[in-house]
């Protein structure tokens, strides 16, 4: 293999952010050497400084902040397909299904630079053209046919649809430019729309267990009909929604999971709903009039608060690509993985397993660090049941 795609491949996803990626993608630094045989990509924090708001990351240092985990791989085919994975959700397999010359007239849009989209482009068709990945890719599907996309196996989605709530909202709630505006501070119902302004999380007292509450502060609007006036207000909801983190028993793992899910599917009609829910208890909570206010988006809202739950709450659970898992979750994958193997529990190529069915897309070192946790107490279960 003449060109180092594997390289390219790091250099692209270090200094090179995709448009519409988490807030958080773009602060891992990857790393890719080689030991003996073996391919190891690196992961580890970006040095940072402190933005006016949010932590603003330093593309061009490429030094670690903190731990780094290594991932083995035995070959560069292996290494590519991670990459490929994490960097872009490219399965390598979907590469050598497509001709040579659709690929070269693929209109990418990964970037907002055409120069970057030519580059990942460049890339994909020198794999193709590669026999010998090519080779590899045969022979990996022909030992595992069903391994590649597993993904929507164990992809757990909530029961039902969220309910089906009038499309009416706005980009910024509090607008000047509208006229008949009451700002007093005065909470009313008829809300119309929200901004979520900033959020916190405590741990909760005086529970029967130990719980993490997540308070959140929203900018409200409402409307007052007859006599065509708007209202805003501001609020912080305590404890909008609350995360057990002492899991003793399978109905405690149940409701984390379901609260971490429903934190995962976030969007405008469920927080409208469950702000709807809450509004009887507005009359106890503090109430003051809106101000301008920097809001943060509902999808850097959900990431940043699973990344920081992650971080209290490590080895519990970890946030895959389309859903989240508890520590139960990955040990069911961890037998179906014992059933193809023809080996011992192999704590690496388990690692790997579980990285490809609930494709975890590493963006937050965290999450990183908790699905390694997890990953260790499964392997010390085996090391004790081989004792």
């Amino acid at each position: 293999m003449k060109k180092n795609i594997t390289q390219e491949l790091v250099d692209l996803i270090n200094y090179s952010r995709i448009k519409n990626s988490p807030v958080t993608d773009f602060g891992l630094f990857y790393k890719i050497s080689q030991r003996d045989a073996m391919f190891i990509v690196t992961v580890g924090k970006k040095k940072m400084i402190n933005g006016n708001r949010r932590l603003e990351f330093l593309a061009e240092n490429e030094e670690f902040e903190g731990n780094t985990f290594e991932s083995l791989f035995n070959n560069e085919y292996e290494a590519i397909k991670y990459l490929l994975w994490v960097g872009f959700e490219i399965f390598i397999s979907d590469i050598f299904s497509y001709e040579t010359e659709a690929l070269e007239k693929m209109d990418l849009k990964y970037y907002e630079k055409d120069r970057l989209n030519e580059d990942i482009r460049k890339i994909l068709v020198f794999i193709k053209r590669d026999k010998e990945l090519e080779k590899m890719d045969r022979r990996y599907r022909l030992l595992s046919k069903d391994m590649e996309k597993d993904i929507e196996n164990n992809y757990f989605p909530l029961e039902g649809e969220p309910e089906d709530i009038k499309s009416y909202f706005i980009k910024s709630v509090y607008d000047e430019s509208k006229k008949n505006i009451n700002n007093t501070g005065m909470a009313w119902d008829n809300i119309t729309n929200f901004s979520i302004l900033g959020y916190s999380i405590t741990e909760m007292k005086n529970t029967d267990k130990r719980r993490y509450a997540l308070n959140v502060r929203f900018q409200i609007e409402s409307f007052l009909e007859e006599k065509n006036i708007f209202n805003y207000y501001e609020v912080e909801i305590p404890a909008f929604m609350n995360f057990i983190c002492e899991i003793e028993n399978e109905d405690d793992e149940t409701l984390l999971r379901n609260n971490l899910r429903l934190l995962y599917n976030l969007d405008e009609n469920i927080i409208y709903k469950m702000i709807i829910d809450e509004f009887d208890n507005f009359k106890n909570y503090k109430v003051e009039p809106a101000q301008e206010s920097e809001k943060i988006s509902i999808n850097d809202f959900k990431y940043e608060v699973l990344s920081k739950l992650a971080k209290y709450m490590p080895g519990i659970f970890c946030t895959g690509s389309k859903n989240v898992f508890t520590i139960s979750d990955i040990e069911e994958l961890s037998e179906e993985f014992m059933k193809r193997s023809f080996f011992d529990f192999k704590k690496h190529l388990f690692a790997d397993f579980a990285l490809s069915n609930i494709g975890l897309k590493i963006n937050d070192i965290n999450t990183v660090s908790s699905f390694y946790q997890m990953v260790e107490r499964i392997a010390e279960k085996y090391s004790r049941g081989s004792n």
